[in-house]
């Protein structure tokens, strides 16, 4: 697995951060010798990790307009990957109304002397409704969980394409090390995405995942004979 730089990330907004993503196949990563750092003026610098989903975090940190901003491997800090900085002075607003559909329940917890739980998460797939696009320069869909001790955390997210309204979130299986965690119905959520300059938009008022839409079943009507 490698950290890299999110290649839709075109700068860094003065109130932003820089967006970096894991891959699985390490010759696609640019700079893959050792742990991937933030640089500031040359220099490697230590930043906050804002935790956006499984593969994708922000990083902040304190620069200027004229901080000269990259990212590099710590083995060739010479070799670094330079970020401009901008003033994205553009108000940022919550997604529009967000529907959510196919999520099933939450498998209870095992209680002592029954059955163990299966070793993996049950697999889920629960599809994601905007009644309006995002931004045009929206990057990433990120779904925040409201956990029982009231914080708030990324939980998951989708990359973002012009115009898409829609979404599907797929979690849990078995999974070989990295994959998404699962959705259920009745986890508490809300929604937010990131800029192309690395800013995060005010999320949607919280609101719980809902279960799969019942399919009603034809009856059919036999004829009567008198």
């Amino acid at each position: 697995m490698s950290t890299v730089h999110l290649n839709a990330q075109t700068a860094v907004a003065l109130d932003g951060g820089i967006l970096m993503v894991d891959i699985k196949n390490r010759n696609e990563a640019a700079l893959n010798d050792g742990t991937v750092v933030m640089m500031v003026n040359d220099k490697a610098v230590p930043h906050e990790d804002v935790y956006l989903g499984r593969g994708l975090t922000l990083w902040r940190g304190k620069f200027t307009a004229t901080t000269k901003l990259g990212v590099a491997g710590s083995q060739n800090l010479k070799k670094a990957q330079a970020l401009p900085i901008v003033a994205d002075t553009t108000v940022l607003t919550a997604p529009a109304k967000v529907s959510t559909t196919g999520g099933f329940a939450r498998p209870p917890r095992p209680t002592p002397g029954s059955q163990p739980a299966p070793p993996a998460d049950p697999f889920t797939t629960v599809a994601v409704h905007l009644s309006a696009a995002l931004p045009d320069d929206a990057v990433a869909l990120v779904v925040y969980m409201h956990q029982d001790n009231g914080s708030v955390d990324g939980f998951a997210w989708s990359s973002v394409a012009k115009g898409q309204v829609d979404f599907q979130f797929q979690g849990g299986g078995k999974g070989c090390g990295g994959g998404a965690p699962p959705l259920f119905a009745g986890d508490k959520v809300s929604f937010g995405y990131v800029t192309s300059t690395g800013r995060l938009s005010p999320q949607t008022a919280a609101q719980l995942i809902a279960g799969p839409t019942p399919v009603k079943a034809k009856i059919k009507k036999t004829k009567q004979h008198r």
